[in-house]
């Protein structure tokens, strides 16, 4: 038996999900492998199907879905996927500035939160279309960066 399914979603360029049954991982897949267009913000409704297809499991089994940062993605560019479109192959948009300081506003003045709870019912609802409805969590962008770096290390400590 599954003790724990954890979806986990990168929202941010390059979207994609990841599942880990019991703590391990066992399938993902970034969208842009699946729609064909390289550093996709689109929601990874693909990848979810794709990687609960990899896991031989189903929605219904998720236990925990984690976003992998309380800001970025903004809940503009999740409502507006191409908002951060740019003309050329470059991941980063002109709209990145302007991004970047509204992120900061938002985390000084404390409407953090705010954006947290948009992201979230956004999220939530995305996540209901595939029959997913687990407790959805945020873990800091760079502490997931440095998890993924901790777990997949060949040493002990």
């Amino acid at each position: 038996m599954k003790n724990s399914v954890v979806l986990v979603l990168n929202l941010s360029y390059d979207s994609g999900a990841a599942l880990f049954i019991d703590g391990d991982l066992t399938a993902a897949v970034g969208e842009e492998r699946l729609s064909r267009r390289k550093f996709t913000r689109a929601f990874p409704a693909n990848s979810i199907r794709e990687v609960l297809k990899i896991a031989s499991t189903t929605a219904k089994d998720i236990t925990a879905v984690i976003l992998a940062s309380r800001m970025t993605p903004n809940w503009i560019s999740l409502k507006i996927p191409d908002f951060h479109a740019g003309q050329s192959s470059n991941m980063f948009s002109p709209l990145l500035y302007w991004v970047v300081r509204q992120q900061y506003f938002f985390r000084k003045s404390g409407l953090v939160r705010l954006e947290a709870f948009l992201v979230k019912n956004f999220v939530r609802k995305r996540l209901l279309e595939f029959s997913i409805d687990a407790p959805i969590k945020f873990i800091d962008h760079h502490i997931s960066h440095a998890y993924s770096a901790y777990s997949s290390a060949p040493f002990d400590n």
